[in-house]
């Protein structure tokens, strides 16, 4: 199997279990009993953290190197080679964060989330309040650490939608 097929097969794995957490979203925003959220919450959190693992381990990081150094790398379209390239750069960021503080912010978000749903359901916005610091100072330190950082965390987080982008332009 040639290491473009390798990289594949694993993006394949991520992107399932992608799905997976997507559709436990979805439940957790419009089925789940008020009783089996916390539950949920646990089980998404389990996914979310399978999937960082994959997107940070040696092995991952190892099959994108691979990819970019091969002769098939040079036969890929340029968007693909973007692509892998933005992959092995997303790589590096992940690498920097402890998966300990990952798990904890993915849950904090994912209770924060549950709690929006709540106030916008009652009308009743205190609800929120206390989740809404909490979010923004674990989001922060995030991008501490995927940056290395503390220079302009705006710029960081906003050239992670678009590249390139930051609050001078």
């Amino acid at each position: 199997m040639n290491k473009i097929d390798s990289l594949l097969r694993y993006q394949k794995e991520v992107m399932d279990l992608q799905y997976v957490a997507n559709i436990l979203d979805w439940d957790l925003k419009m089925n789940c009993p008020e009783k089996s959220i916390q539950e949920l919450i646990k089980k998404k959190a389990l996914i979310e953290m399978k999937i960082f693992g994959m997107q940070k381990s040696d092995k991952y990081g190892l099959l994108l190197a691979n990819c970019i150094t091969s002769t098939e790398f040079d036969k890929l379209s340029e968007e693909e080679k973007r692509c892998i390239i933005k992959l092995f750069e997303s790589y590096h960021k992940n690498k920097k964060v402890p998966t300990t503080f990952y798990e904890k912010h993915t849950k904090l978000c994912m209770e924060a989330t549950d709690a929006w749903e709540k106030a916008v359901n009652n009308g009743n916005y205190e609800t929120l309040k206390p989740f809404l610091k909490k979010v923004i100072d674990s989001t922060k330190k995030l991008y501490k650490y995927k940056t290395g950082s503390n220079n302009n965390l705006y710029d960081a987080m906003l050239n992670e939608y678009e590249e390139g982008m930051t609050a001078e332009v």
